[in-house]
């Protein structure tokens, strides 16, 4: 077999790989995404979903960057000691955590946009949707993995659901 064969297998191979990676993140959320289009709620699936989408330059990538630079990350979370203002429940199920993101975003004023949807497993999509849906499906969104970060990157707030059981909110505020 030739240099260039060779080459092009290689190249083959990695696009194969590539493409089993999207569609087991794909796969993971096909409940969800059934659920949300029973309901008739307009998402979008922001993550590649070919192989011919780079995800280095794609949207899972730009929504880290987003939270990475409006809030001090920690260990696994965002460092919400020093984000004024941060607002920390503790929930002890994803039945709760429903009503608690509720709760919060009615007493800190968020009024209805389209959201970020980010979860901690890299290879799960990013999904845009409406607050509202995020609201009316918190429990099946939030088990979908440890963590989970809803923002919207407009108004520079960001609710994160922690895998130890705490839910907070916080706003970025330029210093």
């Amino acid at each position: 077999m030739d240099a260039s064969r060779k080459i092009e297998l290689r190249e083959k191979r990695e696009r194969l790989k590539r493409q089993r990676e999207l569609d087991a993140g794909l796969d993971r959320l096909k409940d969800l995404f059934g659920t949300l289009k029973s309901k008739s709620v307009d998402y979008k699936i922001l993550y590649p979903t070919t192989s011919d989408e780079v995800r280095s330059s794609g949207d899972y990538d730009s929504h880290t960057a987003w939270l990475e630079q409006h809030f001090p990350i920690g260990f696994a979370s965002i460092d919400w000691s020093r984000v004024e203002g941060a607002d920390c429940r503790n929930v002890g199920s994803d039945a709760a955590v429903s009503d608690a993101v509720r709760e919060i975003l009615s007493d800190k004023g968020v009024q209805e946009c389209r959201v970020v949807v980010l979860w901690s497993d890299a290879r799960t999509p990013v999904v845009e949707l409406p607050l509202s849906a995020v609201v009316e499906n918190g429990e099946e969104i939030f088990a979908q993995d440890w963590d989970t970060w809803v923002f919207d990157p407009k108004d520079s707030w960001c609710l994160e659901n922690y895998h130890e059981g705490t839910l907070t909110f916080g706003r970025y505020r330029k210093t």
